[in-house]
Parts: C-alpha cells; sequence; structure tokens
C-alpha cells in the first residue's frame, strides 16, 4: 500500500503558554543626599549657626570629604575653592567640621574609594525584589573587609534609633547591593556624621536585607 503521510494533530496551546506574562522591573529605589532636616527632637546634639542651607551645605561637605581623600592638598584651599563666597570666619568653620572627620581612625584604615555608585537588585523580607540606585559617599578595603561609610551633614547628630528609622535601610541596601558582587566578603556599614563629629556602627541593627 503506498504510504501516506500522517499529520499530527493541532493542540492549542493555552494562552499563558503562547503569550507568557512578563516578569515586572524590580522597583528602582534611589537613594540622594540627605536634606540635613532632622526634627530637633530626633537630635542627641544640634549645630544650628551653620553659614548655608543645609542641602547646599551637605554637598559642600561631601564635595570636601571627597576632594580631600583624592587630592594632596590642604583642607581649607578645598574649602575656598568650593565656596569663595564664605567669610573667612566662615570657612574656617567648615574647615574645623571637614579635618575633624578626616582625623577619624576609622577613615585612615585600608584602600579607600570616594563616590561609588551601586546599583543591583535586592531582596526585602517581604520577599519583594527592588532595584537599589545610590552612590557610597566611601569604601575602605583590607583583606576581605568592606567598610561602607556614609557621611551625613545632618545639623545635629541623632539619637540611635531615629538614625536606624532614616538610614538603616539605605545602609542595609547598600550592604546587600556589594554582597551580591563580593559574596565572601566581610562588609560593615557605618554612618559618620560629620557635626560631631560621631561615628555610629549599624550592623547588628539593619535590615535583613539580601541580594537577589
Amino acid at each position: 500500500a503506498p504510504h501516506r503521510a500522517v499529520r499530527a494533530p493541532t493542540i492549542d496551546a493555552p494562552e499563558r503558554l503562547r503569550h507568557p506574562p512578563r516578569t515586572p522591573e524590580p522597583t528602582t529605589m534611589v537613594w540622594r543626599p540627605s536634606d540635613g532636616g532632622a526634627h530637633a527632637s530626633d537630635l542627641a546634639s544640634d549645630v544650628s549657626d551653620r553659614p548655608l542651607a543645609a542641602a547646599h551645605y551637605g554637598t559642600m561637605v561631601h564635595d570636601a570629604l571627597d576632594r580631600a581623600a583624592r587630592i594632596a592638598a590642604p583642607v581649607s584651599s578645598i574649602v575656598a575653592d568650593l565656596a569663595p563666597n564664605l567669610s573667612q570666619e566662615e570657612q574656617v568653620r567648615v574647615v574645623g567640621e571637614v579635618e575633624a572627620v578626616l582625623a577619624l581612625v576609622a577613615l585612615q584604615q585600608g584602600a579607600v574609594r570616594t563616590e561609588v555608585d551601586v546599583l543591583g537588585d535586592v531582596r526585602w523580607p517581604d520577599g519583594s525584589v527592588r532595584r537599589v540606585r545610590g552612590r557610597i559617599d566611601r569604601l575602605h578595603a583590607e583583606g576581605d573587609r568592606i567598610t561602607i561609610i556614609d557621611f551625613k551633614t545632618d545639623r545635629g547628630v541623632p539619637r540611635r534609633a531615629s538614625a536606624i528609622a532614616r538610614y538603616g535601610e539605605q545602609l542595609a541596601a547598600y550592604r546587600a547591593v556589594l554582597a551580591g558582587a563580593s559574596p565572601t566578603a566581610q562588609i560593615s556599614a557605618v554612618l559618620v556624621f560629620t557635626s560631631g563629629p560621631q561615628m555610629m556602627v549599624l550592623d547588628e541593627d539593619l535590615p535583613a536585607l539580601c541580594p537577589a
């Protein structure tokens, strides 16, 4: 008998296979420099007589700390270049604040990188995944240890609970992004309030975020 081709029966694929749902993009969380606007009741100490508005002052101090780490120049020259319109007395006060921060022992240890951009997907405790974008003020690396240092130019040093509430999620997210890139590293997160200056190591108090 002649060979006859047999056509396979047509089976309609379910809609979900023919048009699979798109995986939604993670929500992007972007952190920007703090505005220094902590409520007075949250402050353990207060510096209310700074020469510039909070946002401008914060930008200037961050820029001064960044330049001081990268170039061999006196802090007084850096501040004069960044804020030439300030009076001599006002510049002296800014220089004192920046130099006091740079004198902290923790800032003298390990290899240093400044203004480090970070981007990565992070999983929150509720299972949601969010894309984190931000900039770490300083990274200190020594052996397998990495320390995130985030400068805060709030007009005062907040109480610890308030600092954790305001900044804990930000540092935890940065730590999770770095953990995704360096899974074997020991990563610490530190806040440095420039108005003290005062350091707060928040490792044990941060939310449990992890790389996605």
